[in-house]
């Protein structure tokens, strides 16, 4: 295994660890075959921000806030959080695709004790060699 291979191995391992965890319905499940993490990383498309997202209300005002989707914890701060848009924090009109993946994903698999995990490495601006 090479050194990506190993610290890939590594930053799951760490992603999963015990005390890196969200509360109530973002509870981490001991189980590890109910805790299924996803990566997302790229550029711009994939760190979000456009004007026509649902952060933004009927009179064109931005809220950048929006509620936590249960069962659904982001890797942020060195712990699991629950997951609400914006995802990223270096794109103040952050919408993106991880969370309405989350909420799809957690639909179609119909299992109430799954948990999802993501964890987001999105830049916008950045050459793609930065994701290899």
């Amino acid at each position: 295994m090479g050194a990506r291979g190993v610290a890939l191995c590594a930053l799951m391992f760490a992603l999963w660890a015990p005390g890196a965890q969200a509360d109530g319905p973002w509870d981490i499940p001991k189980d590890p075959s109910k805790f299924h993490i996803f990566l997302f990383m790229g550029q711009s498309n994939m760190a979000g921000g456009f004007r026509d997202s649902h952060l933004y209300d009927d009179n064109g005002r931005y809220n950048p806030v929006t509620a936590p989707v249960p069962r659904v914890v982001q890797w942020r701060s060195g712990g699991w959080r629950p997951a609400a848009h914006p995802l990223t924090k270096h794109n103040k009109l952050s919408f993106s695709i991880p969370l309405p993946f989350a909420q799809k994903y957690l639909e179609e698999i119909g299992d109430p004790e799954v948990k999802v995990g993501l964890v987001i490495r999105a830049f916008g601006g950045k050459a793609i060699h930065h994701f290899i």
